[in-house]
C-alpha cells in the first residue's frame, strides 16, 4: 500500500506519485522541511495535503542522471516521475523497405539494421514509411519482450495502411523564424512523431481515426525558433485524425528570463502572457545530467508562488548523495518554458542559453 503523506489535514484531494526506480524520493508540504517519500512495491505514493507541495525525485540509471522536482497542489493529476529501468535486452529492427522508420518506448526514428537496448516488458511499435504518397504505417501493439528480440516489418509501401492528410494552418509566425510542423502519436507503450520543416505546403499526414484505440492520443504541433535557436514558440492541439484542416495560432514570445546559479538554482521571468505552467531545466554539456523543475497550475491555485521558479537546494533532501552535486555552473546550459493548456489545446514559449 502506498504511503499517505498528510499536510494540513482536512478535505484535501490526494495526489498519486509514480516514481518507480527512483534513487531518492522526497516531499515538501506547504514550504516546510523536506521529508522522505516512501514508495510502495510498485513505486507509488500518495500525497495528501491541503496546500501547495513539492515532490523531488532522483534518477541515476543507464548513464543518465536526473534531479526532478514538481510543484503541485491538491487535485493534481498523477505525477509521473518514474525512472527508466536499466535496459537489459537488445531489440534489432529489420525492415523490408529502406524508407521505413520505427518508434517505440524510449527510442524513435530508427531504420532497419539498427539494434537498441530496451527494458523487459510490454511494448508498442509504430512504423511509418514515407516512400509512398501518402505515407503508410503499421502499429504493432502489446508485444512482450523478455529476451533479445528481432522486430521484423514487411514492406509498408505495400502492406501498410495509408495515412490521412490534414492542412496544418499556422498563424503568428515571423518570416525570420524557422517553422516545423509535427504530428505526434502516443500509445500506452510508445511515442511516435512525424515532422516536416516548412516547405510552403501545409499538408501533413495524420493517423486515421480507426487506427486509434483506448487511450491513444494524437496531436498536431507547429513550432518556431529564431535564427539563433534560443527563442521558441509552439501551439498544439489534440485531434482524432478525421479533420482535413487544423488551425494553430502561435503565442507571443517570452520576455526576459534570468537564471541564477547557487545552492538553489532559480529563474525569474517577465510574465507578460496568461501562462498556467512553467518548466525549467539545466544540463551539462553532454546532456547526461539534468536538473529540472515543473510548476503546475494546481500549485499556484493552492497558494504557491509562481515566480521565481526554483530548483530546490538538494542538500536539504533526506538521502541526497553529495557526489551528485553540481559544484559550479561552468558548461551548464539552461532552458525555460511557460505554457498554457485549454482542453485539447496547448501553447508554449521558451528561451534558452548558458550560464
Amino acid at each position: 500500500m502506498a504511503l499517505a503523506v498528510v499536510g494540513c489535514g482536512g478535505d484535501s484531494e490526494p495526489v498519486t506519485v509514480q516514481a518507480s526506480g527512483a534513487a531518492l524520493a522526497a516531499v515538501q508540504v506547504d514550504g516546510g522541511s523536506w521529508q522522505p517519500l516512501e514508495l510502495d512495491a510498485d513505486g507509488e505514493a500518495i500525497v495528501d495535503a491541503d496546500g501547495p507541495f513539492a515532490v523531488a525525485v532522483v534518477c541515476d540509471t543507464n548513464g543518465f542522471f536526473n534531479y526532478y522536482t514538481i510543484y503541485a497542489g491538491p487535485g493534481a493529476t498523477p505525477l509521473w516521475m518514474q525512472c527508466w529501468p536499466p535496459a537489459t535486452v537488445d531489440l534489432t529492427i529489420e525492415t523490408a523497405s529502406p524508407t521505413t522508420r520505427v518508434w517505440g518506448r524510449g527510442f524513435g526514428d530508427l531504420g532497419g539494421g539498427i539494434s537498441v537496448a530496451v527494458d523487459r516488458g510490454t511494448h508498442d511499435f509504430v512504423a511509418i514509411d514515407d516512400g509512398t504518397s501518402p505515407p503508410r504505417f503499421e502499429i504493432r501493439r502489446d508485444v512482450t519482450i523478455d529476451e533479445d528480440t528481432t522486430l521484423e516489418l514487411d514492406d509498408l509501401r505495400v502492406s501498410g495502411a495509408p495515412m490521412n492528410a490534414a492542412a496544418i494552418e499556422v498563424s503568428g509566425a515571423d518570416p525570420s523564424e524557422s517553422l516545423l510542423r509535427t504530428v505526434w502519436l502516443v500509445t500506452p507503450n510508445a511515442s511516435a512523431y512525424y515532422y516536416r520543416f516548412d516547405s510552403g505546403d501545409s499538408s501533413m499526414p495524420v493517423f486515421p481515426p480507426d487506427a486509434l484505440v483506448g487511450t491513444d492520443e494524437q496531436t498536431v504541433e507547429a513550432s518556431v525558433r529564431d535564427v539563433a535557436g534560443d527563442v521558441g514558440r509552439s501551439a498544439r492541439r489534440r485531434i482524432t485524425g478525421d479533420e482535413t484542416s487544423v488551425a494553430l495560432a502561435l503565442p507571443p514570445a517570452l520576455g526576459p528570463v534570468t537564471p541564477t546559479f547557487g545552492d538553489e538554482i532559480t529563474v525569474t521571468w517577465e510574465n507578460d502572457h496568461d501562462w498556467t505552467s512553467t518548466y525549467f531545466y539545466v544540463h551539462d554539456d553532454s546532456f547526461a545530467v539534468y536538473w529540472d523543475v515543473m510548476v503546475l497550475p494546481s500549485y499556484v491555485a493552492a497558494g504557491g508562488a509562481p515566480d521565481p521558479v526554483r530548483i530546490p537546494d538538494p542538500g536539504q533532501l533526506p538521502g541526497w548523495d553529495p557526489a551528485w552535486a553540481i559544484t559550479d555552473s561552468t558548461g551548464l546550459g539552461w532552458s525555460f518554458e511557460a505554457s498554457r493548456s485549454d482542453g485539447p489545446s496547448r501553447t508554449s514559449a521558451s528561451r534558452s542559453g548558458s550560464f
